[in-house]
């Protein structure tokens, strides 16, 4: 049976890992491994000092995962994506692995080109919205780029593994709706919004919301948890950590997966902590080194 591990800094990928696990799913068997490579409570890897700190510091999970033996590694996470090809140039881990961001460029650019005129409002942290590596890649692409506009929206993810349907998330992504109708061309209605980070799709539908009341339609959603990771059927699940849920997401998410892959919820409900699983060297983020 083929292993296939998704590792996201957080929970955000548990979205792609739902894919192999609904009703239409094709391929080969596979047993999931989702590898939470989020390092400690409070400090996760947008929160770090340097570039190098974080290549690092993935280098260190990536060779946590050798042990699971893995036919291929799925990146699903957009800032991890981005430090992966950075650590490319000197570090390569004895598994394949691929990220989310050029499965993403793809489906993003399908989309523009078949509406040339139509906004594209790219939303995720603030490592990926800083790299430009979207707006960079579209571009190449012949996306024109005075339709590609970019948000940084921090601290959303974190807000979203401790629930999702609650007034401060609602909040953020209203607030975040109030900053792109002054970011937009005046009178923008049709509008693509790009979900650069695999959380912000647990709250799709507050988007479609906040968005919907601030420019008077219906956003669509361009979502690369819905697409990226290939083909397989999902016939087993195990989650690993190496630190415990925020707030109530354990609870939340057992939820969430409860009808739509109860598998993965299945595998939540009971996962605990490991926090043997990598080392995370404190200097990464002494807050006193120069």
């Amino acid at each position: 049976m083929k292993k296939i591990l998704i590792c996201d800094s957080g929970i955000g990928g548990l979205n792609v890992a739902a894919r192999f696990f609904r009703p239409d799913a094709a391929g080969d068997d596979a047993e999931i491994i989702y590898f939470n490579a989020y390092p400690a409570v409070g400090k996760g890897f947008n929160a770090m000092r340097s570039p190098r700190d974080q290549e690092e510091l993935f280098r260190i999970v990536l060779e946590a995962m050798t042990p699971f033996s893995p036919d291929i590694c799925l990146i699903a996470c957009n800032t991890l994506s981005i430090i992966a090809q950075r650590l490319a140039a000197y570090y390569q881990p004895p598994f394949p692995i691929q990220g989310i961001l050029d499965a993403a460029t793809k489906k993003m650019t399908d989309a523009l080109r078949r509406n040339e005129t139509t906004p594209l409002l790219l939303l995720g942290t603030a490592t990926t919205i800083h790299s430009g590596f979207y707006q960079q890649q579209l571009i190449r692409q012949g996306v024109k780029r005075e339709t590609i506009f970019s948000l940084a929206v921090p601290g959303l993810a974190t807000q979203l593994e401790s629930g999702i349907d609650t007034p401060e998330v609602a909040e953020k992504i209203a607030a975040c709706a109030r900053q792109a109708k002054q970011l937009l061309p005046e009178g923008t209605k049709k509008l693509y919004l790009g979900l650069c980070c695999t959380h912000f799709g647990f709250a799709s539908h507050i988007w479609e919301r906040e968005f919907s009341a601030v420019f008077g339609a219906k956003p669509t959603l361009l979502d690369p948890d819905q697409w990226f990771g290939g083909n397989a059927v999902g016939k087993k699940f195990r989650y690993v950590s190496r630190i415990p849920f925020f707030g109530d997401g354990q609870k939340v998410m057992t939820q969430f997966f409860s009808g739509s892959a109860p598998e993965i919820s299945g595998a939540l409900a009971t996962a605990q902590a490991d926090p043997r699983l990598f080392q995370v060297p404190e200097k990464f983020f002494d807050k006193k080194r120069g």
